[in-house]
């Protein structure tokens, strides 16, 4: 949403926001959340106001866990949330509008942030934001994905990437990660359980993980400091699912 300034981005609680829960929240709705390997009940209660919202999430094994914490937290109140078997501030920040629409834009990019290592999926219950809101935004969200990646793929089919073509060379496996028709996403030259980022239009790659970042002379350098062999970059793959999101093996 136009106006939202992030103040605060922590999509897995690695650096929780203030050490007790909110004394006033309202809940947002809750939804089971894909992580590729396995899924967890998650809850969303929104706090604060227009000078500072703040998304919390609460997340319990199952749903059968997480129902009774949520009926705990509306008899008790959301100090309760800091019980939750993980929870706190995965996003806050400062927007003039109503609390359903502040929701609706923190989650969204929770969503944003999260991509591609999970995903909200069914069932919903909703709260502040309808079960359909909030089916809906993540319906939404993945088919801007789709548009995106069809996108990609077709500016590559026009006119193929260096980048992407040194990418391909060292078997690392390039995929459209859909954020935007410029955004691919490689496996890590290092070998680890990671990815690399890759921009078309600037022909730029970059690794956080291990602070590795160029263009492709810089990524066929970093192949080759990993011991990778050239291969033949034509050479058709099929996409697999790995425990981290889409990867590609060769063909037998």
């Amino acid at each position: 949403m136009n106006g939202l300034e992030i103040t605060h981005l922590d999509p897995w609680l690695k650096k929780p926001l203030g050490a007790e829960a909110p004394g006033r929240a309202e809940f947002v709705g809750r939804y089971r959340l894909d992580l590729g390997i396995a899924t967890v009940s998650e809850a969303l209660f929104l706090a604060g106001g227009p000078d500072g919202w703040k998304l919390w999430i609460a997340h319990e094994e199952s749903d059968s866990r997480l129902v009774p914490f949520l009926r705990r937290v509306a008899e008790q109140g959301p100090g309760c949330l800091a019980e939750a078997m993980g929870g706190g501030v995965a996003v806050a920040g400062n927007l003039q509008a109503s609390p359903r629409e502040a929701a609706r834009a923190l989650f969204q990019v929770l969503l944003q942030v999260r991509h591609p290592h999970s995903m909200p999926c069914a069932p919903y219950q909703g709260g502040l934001l309808p079960a359909e809101d909030l089916s809906g935004e993540v319906a939404g969200f993945q088919a801007e994905l789709e548009r995106n990646r069809q996108a990609a793929e077709l500016a590559e089919r026009a006119a193929r990437s260096p980048i992407l073509e040194i990418a391909r060379l060292f078997g690392l496996g390039p995929t459209p990660a859909g954020q935007n028709p410029e955004a691919w996403r490689a496996n890590c030259p290092c070998g680890g359980q990671h990815w690399i980022m890759i921009a078309t239009g600037s022909g730029q790659f970059g690794c956080g993980y291990c602070r590795r970042k160029g263009g492709p002379d810089e990524l066929r350098s970093f192949c080759e400091e990993r011991g990778r062999k050239e291969g033949n970059p034509d050479r058709p793959r099929r996409r697999g699912a790995g425990a981290m999101g889409p990867v590609e093996e060769d063909d037998q």
